[in-house]
């Protein structure tokens, strides 16, 4: 109590306090940033080969009987690539958050700092609105999915290439968003994405649901290591 009582009365040394404090975080962030990018990217390339050693190609060559076309390894490397550049977009907080956050921990402290009211009672969505706010989810969901089947169908890939595609887009996605979610860890002013950051959010956002929805139910089934049975240890005991 002592030292916060000489750091509200010195605001040089309280701002230095803040940066290091700041700086710490912003650090821990960082890395935890880097760490996720690198992983997502990495876990996506080798889930997806996993998945067409296992199922995709003996399904195209032995249940479909057809030869497997060059866009089928394009669209193996196109899906880490989306999940890097996703993660390649995600910005930290600037430098001027710093000076922001400086402003309003002092601002508190000296008791000149405004609290808003937080509601914590969630208010319950009339039916009419849910059910408006669903169909247009789906509504977008469909516009996107069918124009991307549209292209996959232009490169010639079969419809169980373009369902794991599909899978794997929302996942993609889900887990991007997630991973820029955590940028916004310290971050203080008001975010401004604008029309482009909207609309990205409109046709995003069903797909992120799916993606949740489909890495919850991933999780829970731990499919990732049925695979590894089905591709390694069976064979070798057989």
């Amino acid at each position: 109590p002592s030292r916060l009582i000489a750091l509200a009365a010195d605001k040089e040394l309280l701002a230095q306090e803040v940066k290091r404090a700041y700086e710490k975080r912003f650090n821990i962030l960082k890395r935890k940033l880097r760490r996720a990018s690198f992983g997502s990217v990495v876990s996506i390339f080798l889930s997806k080969i996993l998945i067409a050693l296992s199922f995709e190609i003996p399904f195209e060559l032995l249940i479909l009987n057809q030869t497997i076309p060059y866009s089928f390894f394009l669209s193996i490397l196109f899906l880490p690539f989306l999940m890097f550049l996703i993660v390649v977009s995600i910005r930290l907080p600037p430098k001027k958050n710093l000076e922001t956050l400086i402003v309003k921990v002092t601002s508190i402290i000296n008791g000149t700092f405004t609290f808003e009211p937080i509601n914590l009672r969630t208010k319950k969505r009339r039916l009419f609105t849910s059910l408006l706010l669903g169909s247009v989810q789906l509504l977008v969901l469909g516009i996107v999915f069918s124009a991307v089947i549209f292209i996959l169908t232009l490169a010639h890939l079969s419809f169980s290439s373009i369902g794991v595609f599909l899978i794997f887009l929302s996942l993609i996605i889900f887990s991007g968003m997630r991973i820029k979610q955590w940028s916004y860890e310290l971050t203080v002013e008001t975010r401004n994405e604008g029309i482009a950051g909207f609309l990205v959010d409109v046709l995003s956002i069903p797909i992120v649901i799916l993606g949740k929805t489909l890495a919850g139910k991933f999780y829970r089934f731990n499919i990732f290591i049925l695979l590894t049975n089905l591709v390694f240890e069976a064979p070798l005991q057989s």
